[in-house]
């Protein structure tokens, strides 16, 4: 009984500080309800299918061609036009003929094949990759600063 008893003196505390100040009653019940009401109601006709979007595509690669194929066969989407550049896209856009559009820059596909690793730099010193950012100990201090210029070395030649 004296658990309960506790609850409801934090609960009739919570009450009479909702009740003081106006804020905190609006964004723990005004707001969340007025949420709910806002997103059901936009939703209501269920998820939006067959969206008219348009693509630039300047790469006109089969790569490009694919992805505008599956765009396509998406059932949330429907490409309807293929656009010369970006301002047309985004004046039809403006004019509501399409929701969206994609644009494939030149070279995409390109960019997409090539095999390019990224290399992890160094902080303090970018001219070191992958090797350690922080100062040893005293007492590694040598053997660490051998690890450091032989990491140099090999990321200077390569």
């Amino acid at each position: 009984m004296k658990y309960l008893r506790q609850i409801l003196d934090i609960a009739l505390r919570e009450l009479n500080i909702l009740r003081k100040n106006r804020i905190y009653g609006f964004c723990m019940i005004v707001f969340p309800v007025l949420l709910v009401i806002f997103f059901t109601t936009m939703l209501d006709d269920g998820i939006p299918q067959d969206l008219p979007i348009g693509v630039v595509d300047q790469d006109n690669s089969a790569t490009s061609r694919g992805l505008v194929r599956n765009l396509d066969a998406m059932q949330n989407s429907r490409v309807v036009y293929r656009f010369a550049n970006v301002t047309e896209a985004r004046n039809a856009m403006q004019e509501g003929k399409v929701y969206a559009y994609l644009y494939i820059p030149e070279g995409t596909a390109a960019k997409l094949m090539a095999v390019t690793v990224p290399i992890p730099m160094n902080r303090k010193n970018p001219k070191v990759s992958s090797c350690r950012s922080t100062r040893p100990p005293a007492r590694a201090r040598t053997s660490a600063s051998r690890h450091l210029a032989v990491c140099h070395r090999t990321r200077s030649t390569a």
